[in-house]
């Protein structure tokens, strides 16, 4: 193919500039000096692209149900519309997590017949969030993931403080998560994704429960059954949902029992802890057939107001990844209130929006996650890429309808000139200090 139309995008967070059309600029640029050379081959196609999206956690949904319409509509513009990030994924919490207003499940306590089952609870803030995204997103696709059972099926018989499943308490619980699939659908939203469990080795102040790999294999293989005969087939199960360090270990725990592999989809992957991503890599070099998604990840701590560094750790982790294989990117909250709440244990933390006053405030995170999500669509493929200067990271992929997008992270103090190099074509370039670029090259 012949590059004929180009267009660049630019963020210069510490300008204020989002999305800046650069276009002009870079043209006007020669790289007569020293410069970076971008490689892209678009005839080698790797995995395909999902999507994007974030989490409609109790708190996120607290926070956009007492926004006045105009700051709601902001958000659901903001994220779900074709102006804003254009999200296509959500997850949730099968009940209560951390970024819950309180602890609580869908039965009254110790009810083994689940007739007492209702998510009545969902219907006051996170089921008209999900909603609403919907009016923008018809497509969405939504992944459920459980912190704990309820406290009588574990160990240490709190749901708190990670404590494990009970083994004769596997068929009930499965039954449970049935059951939350069943009265999901009842209210018009299907579940896509099931997590086995949230972050399964651990042991945290809020909801959480340990599984080993091996355990996690065996209770998969009592849901993957349940699933099928409930008429859930299509349901994609996600194991380790947890960070890279992971990755290995439990890939091992897979290959030893193989037969657990018709009732998994894939790996759910997070960022703490590790930036390894050559563990990404290990999923697909080990089993193919698995798919490879990013659950969660969020800046800790609390909310920085005005950090470029949180963006840049958004853009370096996505690069990261589905450099390696995974296929879709979802982020934690949504959205928070000022102080990166509510949570009921003070795990607060950022959000791509903040919401203050009525005000939402646009965290770097979110133009950084945008130069992504607005321009890789579903069913892009990654392509291959290599960067002759490793001060840029460069992710490049093709969309549906033949458009190549190449995004580029310059994280470095320093200012880059640089060459697209695709097939026979040169593409002269310039990416100053702590920004981002979006590049779109068109027949």
């Amino acid at each position: 193919m012949t590059i004929q139309k180009i267009k660049c995008y630019q963020t210069d967070y510490r300008k204020n500039e989002y999305f800046l059309d650069v276009t002009d600029k870079q043209k006007s640029i020669k790289t007569d000096g020293p410069f970076t050379t971008i490689y892209l081959n678009p005839n080698r196609k790797k995995q395909r692209i999902i999507g994007f999206g974030g989490a409609f956690t109790e708190s996120a949904s607290y926070v956009y149900y007492n926004s006045d319409h105009e700051t709601k509509k902001r958000i659901i513009e903001g994220y779900f519309g074709q102006d804003g990030l254009r999200y296509n994924l959500g997850r949730l919490s099968v009940h209560s997590c951390d970024f819950s207003l309180n602890s609580y499940t869908y039965i009254e306590e110790c009810d083994e017949s689940l007739n007492s089952f209702t998510i009545e609870r969902e219907k006051i803030y996170v089921l008209p969030f999900v909603k609403a995204a919907k009016t923008l997103q018809p497509d969405l696709q939504l992944m459920a993931a459980p912190w704990s059972p309820p406290a009588f099926m574990k160990t240490n018989g709190r749901m708190n403080y990670g404590g494990k499943l009970k083994e004769e308490y596997y068929p009930l619980w499965a039954g449970y998560l049935i059951k939350y699939l069943e009265e999901m659908k009842k209210h018009g939203h299907e579940i896509e994704y099931l997590s086995i469990q949230n972050e399964p080795e651990a042991v945290q102040v809020w909801e959480s429960c340990i599984y080993t790999p091996k355990e996690a294999i065996a209770f998969a293989k009592v849901l993957g059954p349940l699933l099928k005969e409930k008429g859930f087939r299509q349901t994609k199960v996600i194991l380790l949902d947890h960070n890279r360090d992971l990755i290995a270990k439990w890939m091992e725990g897979i290959a030893e029992d193989p037969e657990v592999l018709p009732w998994i989809w894939g790996i759910g992957i997070h960022w703490y802890v590790s930036e390894d991503f050559d563990k990404v890599a290990l999923i697909k070099e080990t089993i193919p057939s698995l798919h490879v998604i990013f659950t969660e990840g969020c800046q800790e701590g609390g909310v920085r107001l005005g950090s470029i560094q949180t963006g840049e750790r958004y853009a370096r982790n996505i690069i990261g990844d589905f450099t390696r294989g995974c296929e879709g990117f979802i982020d934690w909250n949504l959205v928070l209130d000022e102080h990166g709440g509510p949570n009921h244990v003070g795990n607060f933390c950022d959000a791509p929006m903040i919401v203050k006053d009525n005000q939402v405030i646009f965290k770097s995170s979110y133009y950084y996650i945008g130069h992504f999500s607005k321009f890789l669509l579903p069913s892009a493929f990654v392509i291959d890429s290599m960067v002759s200067d490793k001060d840029l990271s460069v992710l490049a992929g093709v969309n549906p309808d033949g458009r190549i997008v190449v995004v580029i992270l310059n994280e470095t103090d320093r200012n880059t000139a640089y060459q697209i190099a695709i097939n026979n074509q040169k593409i002269d370039g310039f990416i100053p200090a702590h920004t981002i670029q979006t590049w779109c090259l068109d027949e």
